[in-house]
């Protein structure tokens, strides 16, 4: 059980670390339209990273709980993330 939760936080860690990237692929409609994120995903992201809501207040507002809101995030997050090139 602990193993599962020291892999979220730093699953976590490296969403937050990775800020200006997903804020500028936001920001980018281009680059939105080019890893298809979901309305739900765009939502998420723009109420996470825009208005700076919880987890939690954006679950609310979107009446989803808060384990569905995380999971949308890391999908949508893994969509824009870089991928690392293989020799």
């Amino acid at each position: 059980m602990s193993l599962k939760v020291e892999k979220t936080i730093e699953v976590l860690r490296s969403i937050l670390n990775s800020y200006e990237k997903i804020n500028k692929a936001i920001s980018n409609k281009k680059i939105v339209a080019q890893v298809e994120l979901t309305d739900e995903q765009v939502e998420i992201f723009r109420m996470r990273y825009e208005l700076q809501f919880s987890f939690e207040q954006i679950s609310k507002q979107l009446h989803l709980n808060t384990t569905a809101v995380k999971k949308i995030f890391i999908e949508a997050h893994s969509k824009i993330k870089p991928r690392k090139k293989t020799a």
